[in-house]
């Protein structure tokens, strides 16, 4: 009997992993709690790099730009429901584009036009369950309007 109760607990606790997870919304301002380093900086053609700097190895994330049709508040910014299912009708969703990582300096980069910056996001999600429960994350780029850089 204690065997089987040792069991049934190890599969809950496994199956109630992603039910710890939370949204951690990204600004200037949170950016060190969440151990995160965001640095956007001007490019040619009137857009934006992206750069994010982060704890975790982001070989193992997946990362995604998301523009909406207007700016979305931060308690609505949990877009994983969109993002997983593939359904972006009937959401705030204008836009997904997958951002891949640079292997050497192993930032996640993405390039986006600046007219596009108040209503984008970068949002950063574990393809799999992960053992704590973990964040994702919704980098609310607009808040960076201000922090602007000629380079990261």
């Amino acid at each position: 009997m204690m065997r089987f109760s040792v069991l049934l607990f190890t599969l809950y606790a496994v199956a109630s992993y992603a039910t710890w997870s939370s949204l951690a919304h990204v600004t200037p301002h949170t950016q060190e709690k969440y151990k995160i380093r965001v640095c956007l900086a001007e490019v040619p053609y009137d857009s934006l790099s992206v750069e994010v700097f982060a704890w975790f190895r982001t070989s193992r994330v997946n990362a995604w730009i998301i523009t909406t049709r207007e700016y979305v508040q931060p308690s609505a910014q949990g877009f994983r429901r969109y993002i997983w299912s593939d359904r972006i009708d009937e959401s705030p969703i204008e836009s997904i584009e997958s951002v891949e990582y640079d292997e050497v300096l192993n930032p996640l980069r993405a390039y986006l036009s600046k007219s596009r910056l108040p209503r984008s996001y970068l949002y950063i999600d574990w393809p799999t369950t992960v053992a704590d429960g973990g964040n994702y994350y919704s980098v609310d780029l607009s808040t960076y309007a201000g922090h602007i850089k000629s380079e990261c």
